[in-house]
Order: C-alpha cells, then structure tokens, then sequence
C-alpha cells in the first residue's frame, strides 16, 4: 500500500493495527512500515522517502506513478531451509540454492503456460535497513510482458505478483522471536492473516497473441503460481494458503471514490463480519473485510 507519510498514518488505521516501523530500502528512495501476521504474511506501507533522493527516485520507480492511499502491489516468496529459533543467530547468506532452483522451475513455467508472452525477470539483490541497525538482504523479480512488436514491457504492478526471497533469514523480515517470545501479532482487530486478495488486471494488458489471448494467458500463469482453477463466472479462486487470491472486476463506488478492499482473516468475533476502513486521500477510501477465522490459519515455521 502507499502512502504520502508513513509517519502519519489514518487514525482508523492505527487503531486497527500494529504498525511496525520497517526502514529505509537499500536505494534510499523508499521507506516502510509494517503490519505482521500470525500466519508469517504482512502488509508493507509504503512512502517515498521525503528528500532529494525520494522525490528524484520517485520517476523512474516501479511504483513511482501509482496512485497514494491505493493497495499498489503484492508479492510470493518460497520458504527457505529451517533457521535456527533465534534467526538473528544466523550468519548472513545469499539465497539458497534450493530456493534458486525453484524460482528458476517457476520461470520456465510461466514462459511455457503463455507460450513466452510472459515471463519473469532474473533475480536482483535488494534489501532495507531496520530502524535499529540491521541490515536484511534479499532478491526480487518482477513480471514483464511481450509486446505485438516483440519488445518486452514490464507487466503494471500487482496484474502478477512480483516475488521477494529472502537471503538474510526471513525472521529478520518478519520478526516471530523476541527475547524469547512472538510479538508483533496482537492487532486490536485480531487480524491474523489475508483472507481475499482481489487483483483486477487492466483491459489493456496486450500480448502478441492480442487483448483476449492475454487474458488467456494470464489466467494460465495464475494456474501455474497456485495451482488453480477459472469458475464458471470467470472468477479466480487459486488456495493460498491462508486465503485465496481472485482474479475480478473492479468495481467503483457511486460517489466517483475508488473502492479497494482486501479482506484479512480475524480471531475476533467482534470484527468478523465488519468492514474497517476509511479515507487516506481525498479521492480513495481503503477498506479491510474482516472474515472469523473459523477452521484456523497456517502458521509459517521458520
């Protein structure tokens, strides 16, 4: 999600949420704050940092010309080897083989599900550092598209998932040891995990196979990241662990205000069922469905 302030976040926002200052990235164009849950996802708000570097970084950035109050993207990882119960134990590595080795099985995937129109990017190191000093490391890749011409053009952000792997241990990223016990899960709402992630791919994403073979192969590559099937109605329903994520029309509110939702599972039935949200800009509202977590959520173990 981004932000103007991460320093100034909604009021309904905060009472909602423990928000967790993130830091500075390794570019120093970008800063966050975080929202971690039980099941090991989080949510990231996003700012561009409020100095000569953000605002020059800001142009050329993969999210530099999205909309502020928006959710603007949304990201995979694959799960590295076992760490230790204390990961701030552990000495710093690169990404793992193993994990390599199943990013580059997802590229050829994603190349043979649309027939090359799509495909994801070699792995670029990136990383952040925490408030108190450390330094997290990890790699990332994002989608581009082949264009009617052949040319290939980064795909708009959140259309497909872009992946982060960790290279420092995950547990550093998101903290689930400290001084001897979890912390960082207790939200006023009882929010515990991503129960819907609704994506909404833009009518003019076009590949050489023309606007409706695009589609097509959007939804392969979809089949491929999480093993999933189309309905009838055309609505995405891929199981991700511990939601599911749905491919869907955008919808807009009748006053003009863009409407964006995600919906997060809760342990609290005071919040199941409700909607929590409000204004961040003057033009969007952003609105978080609360669903009762009643068969219980994965826990990611490190």
């Amino acid at each position: 999600m981004l932000f103007t302030h991460i320093a100034l976040p909604a009021p309904w926002l905060a009472a909602a949420f423990v928000l967790v200052p993130g830091g500075k990235h390794s570019d120093g164009v970008t800063e966050n704050a975080l929202v971690y849950f039980a099941d090991g996802s989080y949510l990231e708000l996003l700012a561009f940092a409020d100095d000569e570097r953000g605002r020059a970084g800001r142009p050329g950035h993969r999210w530099g010309a999205q909309t502020e109050g928006a959710v603007i993207d949304w990201a995979l990882t694959l799960r590295s080897p076992p760490a230790p119960d204390n990961p701030d134990q552990q000495e710093d590595e690169d990404v793992p083989e193993s994990v390599r080795a199943g990013f580059r099985a997802i590229q050829q995937g994603v190349r043979d599900a649309s027939r090359g129109s799509l495909e994801y990017r070699d792995l670029l190191p990136g990383g952040r550092h925490r408030p108190d000093g450390a330094v997290l490391r990890w790699a990332t890749s994002a989608a581009v598209r082949k264009t009617a011409t052949g040319q290939q053009q980064p795909v708009e952000p959140g259309v497909l998932p872009f992946w982060c792997l960790d290279a420092t241990p995950r547990g550093r990223r998101v903290p689930r040891w400290s001084h001897g016990k979890r912390t960082g899960w207790e939200h006023a709402s009882g929010a515990v995990g991503v129960a819907v992630l609704q994506v909404t791919p833009p009518s003019a994403l076009e590949t050489p196979t023309g606007r409706g073979g695009a589609e097509s192969d959007l939804r392969k590559v979809y089949d491929v990241l999480f093993d999933g099937k189309m309905d009838e109605e055309g609505v995405f329903e891929a199981r991700h662990e511990p939601g599911e994520v749905r491919l869907v029309e955008r919808g807009r509110d009748g006053d003009g205000t863009e409407k964006l939702s995600l919906a997060l599972f809760t342990t609290s039935r005071e919040f199941a069922g409700r909607t929590v949200g409000g204004p961040v800009t003057d033009k969007v509202r952003l609105e978080f469905e609360f669903v009762f977590a009643s068969c219980g959520y994965g826990i990611w173990s490190d």
